[in-house]
């Protein structure tokens, strides 16, 4: 397994059993699919399908935000702490 993950940009999508996630060729790539089991979307699903979609995009900006944080000289500070983490967490680290 590479570690790489779909390419962005991912969308949420509303179907009658389940909320999914797809990457940029829509129907090619489920990146995440949440069966419903019966029931019907509710706000919170779709809610939590919108977060995951935004998941490469958020990993983007907090590489960029690193970066930013190092290069300023903020390199011990707590918020570097957290996205370093974030960024670790996202990437199997």
């Amino acid at each position: 397994m590479s570690g790489l993950h779909t390419p962005g940009p991912w969308e949420p999508f509303l179907g009658s059993d389940s909320v999914w996630v797809t990457g940029p060729d829509h129907n090619a790539n489920v990146v995440c699919d949440i069966v419903l089991s019966a029931k019907e979307a509710t706000d919170e699903d779709f809610a939590n399908a919108r977060l995951i979609a935004a998941a490469p995009s958020l990993l983007e900006a907090s590489k960029l935000a690193q970066d930013l944080l190092v290069a300023s000289g903020f390199a011990c500070s707590e918020v570097l702490s957290r996205v370093s983490a974030a960024i670790a967490k996202a990437e199997g680290r």
